[in-house]
């Protein structure tokens, strides 16, 4: 009686029933989708972004850092000869170069 008071008969309940069973079964689909699919694409991205940034970052500050060195090199140390400026940032960067080289790995193929 309580139930015809409220305006609720038993075939409203079940068809609830169905409708949050069906709202249960999208909720996982939706949650296996995102677990599955976008996370690892967002992660992906985000890698590739916060790598980008790096590389930028790292390149700008070795750019800086070898104007800083030419410079005060042509000012302080070499003033009247700046080929020897030339030559002293030239052979670090060769030396650099170098030690690169050597530890690189073959590819296997």
């Amino acid at each position: 009686m309580s139930d015809r008071v409220r305006g609720v008969s038993n075939a409203d309940e079940s068809n609830r029933d169905v409708i949050d069973q069906g709202f249960e079964v999208l909720d996982g689909a939706v949650d296996w989708f995102h677990d599955k699919v976008l996370r690892p694409i967002a992660l992906i991205g985000r890698t590739i972004a916060y790598g980008l940034v790096f590389l930028t970052l790292a390149v700008a500050v070795t750019v800086l850092i070898v104007i800083l060195l030419v410079r005060i090199c042509d000012a302080y140390l070499f003033a009247a000869h700046p080929w020897i400026t030339d030559l002293v940032i030239g052979a670090i960067l060769w030396v650099i170069g170098l030690w690169v080289w050597r530890r690189r790995r073959p590819t296997l193929r």
